[in-house]
C-alpha cells in the first residue's frame, strides 16, 4: 500500500499501521512469528540503539539496517513492532485472520 502524499503530512499512527501492515503482507511476520520480549526488546532498539535490546536471534542484517536508518523511521519501526506484541497478546484470543487485514487496509486507504 503506498501513500500518495508526502510522508511528512501523514499522522504517525497512520504511517505506524502502514508499517505494521507491511510487516505481515509483505515480509510475512504474523503474531506467531516474534515472541513479545524479542517485540518489545527490538522497539527499544530502534529508538535507543543500544545492542542490549537486539534480540539474539534475529538477523544482524537488519540490525545494520537500522543503524543506518533515521530516527523518525525508527520510531515507525518501534510502533509498530509495538503494534506486533499487542497482536501476538491479543491475538492469543482472537486469531488474525486475512478478512481482518483486509478489513485493517479497507480502513487505511479511506484515510
Amino acid at each position: 500500500m503506498e501513500l500518495k502524499v508526502h510522508e511528512s503530512k501523514v499522522a504517525g499512527h497512520l504511517l505506524i499501521s502502514r508499517e505494521r501492515l507491511e510487516q505481515i503482507n509483505k515480509h510475512g511476520h504474523d503474531d506467531h512469528y516474534n515472541t513479545v520480549e524479542e517485540l518489545l526488546d527490538v522497539a527499544i532498539f530502534c529508538v535507543t540503539l543500544n545492542n542490549e535490546y537486539y534480540p539474539r536471534r534475529w538477523s544482524h542484517k537488519f540490525k545494520y539496517k537500522l543503524l543506518l536508518t533515521s530516527l523518525d523511521k525508527r520510531i515507525i519501526y518501534s510502533g509498530a513492532f509495538m503494534a506486533a506484541a499487542y497482536d501476538k497478546i491479543r491475538n492469543e484470543k482472537e486469531p488474525i485472520t486475512p478478512s481482518r487485514i483486509e478489513e485493517s487496509q479497507d480502513y487505511l486507504s479511506k484515510l
